[in-house]
């Protein structure tokens, strides 16, 4: 630490013990503003709460440590109380049981090891905090007592998509949080740091941070906000019953969800073995020896340009495509094919393209009469979710946007992540299903299968080829048209494809059945919502 005139400036890590300050419970502060008067004189080793006898003006919340008294003005009022509670819990608001809430210190960072660490929102990542990659930043010493994060202080996301994050601080040196976060230093005497913190894990808390969010173009919370919050309030001893009891069975629904990812990732490493070694003809291998009749690609690439040939008889405008317009030449070829293959434009087997039926999210509703296929319908595996909105829908857009069986439905704009998801669409339904403007229906022409492109696509050189043309925007990602049919394809014979078809078909579903428990992820999602629900009602 170096002095100067005046205020010192904290140039490296200083480690100390908690500051010993006197009590404001229930107040705020920010950078700047000055400090609220205290209301109740005390400190946290000589507390100004005072063990009282019951009188019709007072209930207590009681435990082996004394009693904390509950005024009727502190409780939240019987119309205003989310639930019911057990006996001897009370409804307080949060800034009652707090010493304050604070926002943080606005800072440059550096990666430099010019003060003490600077804790940010992105730096909080699934409850945990990597503390080596968190940067710091220069401040006084004053600043550095005042924005010195403690063991057991909550710090909140305040603004942006995560806030109402929470993270409960563990035993730190030398640590300030920046300006996006609010720090709360609760009533020890009265509220321990993991209940509160679990209790920021609930759906009555994020209920809550919902509601201030909703109306709000910039989503955020401020300190006063988060004072008003509604808590529950049970004795000490309760509370740190029901935390041992949460990490118990939080700790197991943990060790569930990590079984659940190792068998997602051992899903999808054996899944993307499957289908590289379909695209490059090693899984069908000895169905090729066993053929007494060797068919070729070039037989199929033969009868385009017949086709072609016959359509421009009648139609002049018909462009006839040459054989080396269709073959992809010999130095582009992404990886070598067995004998009979060819590698070919993506867009010589296609025969029509057409995008979707426009409908906005205000002309989409369960009551309207045809069903609409959108993005979300269209899995990551390449399968498709028949949970479709509704839409109204004239006889000429039916006729002209009504899907059907072997379409190839492809996903043209998106996120960066999902846009170029694809499907086959073999659903068995009574009624129309019509598109979404965000995908291209792709037709295909006899001499190729729309299951063997959707599965060559889904592969994991399929989407690496389309992770090279996609086209990103801040928010959105695109692959335009004109870029996704000029891919490379590798094309077998028709029967080979088939045969390609029917091994991957029979392969994948014994590897979905064995990523079934995967589906749980959703289970264990609300079975973790329904235990913290149940543990801030008393429950557990």
């Amino acid at each position: 630490m170096t002095e100067k005139k005046g205020d010192r400036k904290v140039s490296v890590p200083v480690s100390g013990k908690r500051d010993k300050k006197k009590s404001t419970r229930g107040s705020t502060s920010s950078p700047g503003a000055k400090k609220k008067a205290v209301t109740k004189s005390g400190s946290r080793n000589n507390p100004a709460i005072e063990p009282v006898e019951m009188t019709e003006d007072t209930d207590t919340v009681a435990d082996s440590m004394g009693k904390y008294t509950v005024t009727p003005e502190e409780t939240v009022p019987v119309d205003e109380q989310p639930y019911p509670l057990p006996e001897g819990w009370k409804w307080v608001r949060l800034g009652k049981i707090t010493d304050s809430i604070q926002y943080g210190y606005t800072a440059a960072s550096s990666v430099s090891e010019i003060g003490p660490k600077l804790l940010r929102i992105t730096d909080i990542q699934d409850d945990d905090v990597d503390w080596e990659s968190v940067p710091y930043c220069e401040m006084t010493e004053s600043d550095f007592k005042k924005y010195k994060l403690n063991k057991d202080d909550i710090v909140v996301a305040r603004t942006g998509a995560t806030t109402g994050k929470s993270f409960l601080l563990p035993a730190v040196n030398s640590s300030v949080f920046a300006s996006y976060l609010i720090r709360i230093r609760l009533c020890e005497e009265i509220v321990s740091s993991r209940f509160t913190w679990s209790y920021m894990r609930s759906p009555c808390y994020w209920t809550q941070i919902q509601d201030n969010l909703n109306g709000i173009a910039q989503p955020g919370v401020n300190a006063s906000k988060l004072s008003q919050l509604f808590f529950p309030l049970p004795p000490l001893s309760e509370q740190t019953r029901i935390v041992a009891r949460l990490e118990s069975l939080l700790g197991k629904i943990k060790e569930a969800r990590a079984l659940i990812d190792e068998a997602k990732d051992s899903f999808e490493t054996r899944r993307a073995a499957i289908l590289s070694k379909a695209f490059r003809g090693e899984l069908t291998r000895e169905w090729r020896e066993s053929q007494s009749v060797a068919r070729t690609a070039d037989d199929l690439i033969d009868a385009i340009i017949e086709e072609k040939a016959a359509q421009a008889e009648t139609n002049k405008k018909t462009k006839v495509p040459t054989r080396e317009e269709i073959v992809v030449p010999a130095e582009e070829e992404p990886y070598q094919l067995p004998d009979g293959w060819r590698w070919v434009r993506f867009n010589s087997i296609i025969l029509r393209t057409q995008l979707g039926l426009v409908r906005g999210s205000s002309d989409q509703s369960d009551f309207f009469d045809y069903n609409y296929l959108k993005m979300n319908n269209i899995t990551n595996s390449g399968s498709i979710s028949p949970e479709f909105v509704k839409v109204k829908a004239s006889t000429d857009e039916i006729r002209d946007f009504e899907l059907h069986p072997n379409d190839l439905l492809f996903n043209t704009r998106n996120s960066k992540e999902l846009v170029g998801k694809n499907a086959v669409f073999d659903l068995a339904v009574d009624e129309p299903v019509l598109f979404n403007n965000n995908i291209m229906r792709i037709v295909l022409r006899v001499q190729t299968g729309a299951h063997f492109v959707s599965y060559f696509l889904n592969s994991g050189f399929g989407k690496f080829l389309l992770d090279r043309i996609k086209s990103a925007t801040t928010n959105i990602s695109a692959i335009y048209a004109k870029d996704l049919l000029v891919l490379p394809l590798p094309l077998p014979p028709l029967d080979e494809q088939r045969e390609i078809v029917s091994i991957l078909d029979r392969l994948l579903d014994r590897e979905k059945e064995a990523a079934a428990a995967c589906a749980l992820e959703e289970e264990l999602e609300l079975l973790e919502k329904s235990v913290l629900a149940r543990a801030f009602r008393g429950e557990i």
